[in-house]
This record gives C-alpha cells, structure tokens and sequence, in this order.
C-alpha cells in the first residue's frame, strides 16, 4: 500500500470539477462553496506539484497533466463506488435513476407519491446528471437520458421522441419582415448559445427545413 495517498474529497473535487467543467457547477453538485471546492483542488496539486487546470473568465479546462491523471483515477473512483454500492445493507431495496435535473424535478419527482403507494419497500436514489456527463462513468440501475441511439454496452428502450421548433416573440414578428418559411428567418437576429452544456440545434433544424442557406452563425 503506498504511503502517500491524496484526499478523497480532494480527487471528488477534482473529477466534478473536471467532469462539468466548472468549480462553480462543481460545487453546486459536491453540496460545497465553490472556494471549498477550490481550496481541495489545490490541495491536490500541491501533493502532485503540477497544474491541473487553467481558468479563464469563460471556462475551466483540462491540463496535459490533468487529463492524464483524471484517466488514472476515474476507473479507481468508479470501482470504489461500485464496490460501496454492493456492500451497502440496502442495496437489494434501492432503486438508483440517473437523469437531467428538469427532467427529474418536472416529471419524477411529481410521480413520487403514487410510486411510494406501490412500492413502499423500494428506497428511490435521484442521481443528478449534466448534459455532458457520459453514462458509462456513473453508477446507477437505470438512466433517463436522449441521443440518436447510440447506447454501447447499454440495453436501450426507447421512450419518446423529440420535436425542436423555433420561437420568438410576436413583438419581433409584428414590427418586422414576413415571416412564412425557414427562408424568411435571414430577416432576423438568431439567438444562438456556445454553452457547453447546452446543444444548439440551429445547423441541423435549418438544413432539416430545407433553409440551409440560412446564415445562423450571423447574429
């Protein structure tokens, strides 16, 4: 066993931290203050004696060093939650669901009370998940999640469809150009995001309309 081991709650941090990307959002899932979350990570990388991320005002991201030892210790965390998991008294009794937060708060957690109703033996656990987690790096029985079916090791049922439309504000409509197909919306600002954590799907709703043409990328 070697002699220097770091911090759980310090290698935690620093998997939340690199997994979403943010101390902030970070900190928010840990239950922590985000210095919190800060001081552990430097905690780490002064036992390491290198930089595991650089920060600027719009992101957090990986070192070279960072990355590699993130790789090291991912399988590591996972086996040590998978093997608590096992252990655990009630693990025969709890039913752990992964998936987005809205999702939970807006179509679970409203189901809660007829779910307790038949099956007041089963121990429900709510894992939380960002859109850019990957599932095969959380622990769960099962997860609510959305892509194009491309669930490798996974057995995948699907549950529903989504529809993505564009909407604006009948102001904007009313005091300009027509608007009465896809080619119509070059007359009009695009609200676009470059968030990591949120899809913009202008390119692909845009070529699927037949309106490809359109310069999304304009305003």
């Amino acid at each position: 066993m070697p002699r220097t081991l770091p911090p759980l709650n310090a290698l935690l941090a620093f998997e939340a931290t690199a997994r979403n990307q943010s101390f902030t959002r970070a900190a928010i899932e840990m239950n922590l203050t985000q210095t919190a979350v800060s001081h552990r990570i430097k905690e780490l990388e002064v036992l390491l004696s290198v930089q595991l991320f650089t920060r600027t005002q719009s992101n957090t991201r990986l070192t070279d060093e960072g990355r590699t030892y993130l790789e090291c210790i991912r399988p590591a965390l996972v086996q040590i939650a998978a093997a608590t998991e096992s252990v655990s008294s009630v693990h025969d009794n709890r039913l752990s669901i992964a998936c987005l937060f809205a999702f939970s708060a807006k179509c679970l957690i409203p189901a809660l009370p007829q779910f307790r109703k038949l099956h007041p033996h089963i121990e429900l656990r709510l894992i939380p998940l960002a859109p850019t987690d990957r599932l095969e790096q959380r622990e769960f029985d099962v997860a609510i999640w959305h892509g194009k079916d491309e669930w490798r090791d996974f057995d995948a049922e699907r549950i529903g469809d989504e529809e993505i439309f564009p909407v604006c504000a009948p102001a904007l409509v009313a005091s300009g150009p027509p608007l009465r197909s896809p080619q119509d919306l070059r007359h009009y600002p695009i609200v676009r995001t470059t968030s990591p954590i949120i899809t913009d799907d202008w390119t692909v709703w845009l070529r699927n309309a037949g309106a490809a043409e359109v310069d999304s990328f304009a305003s």
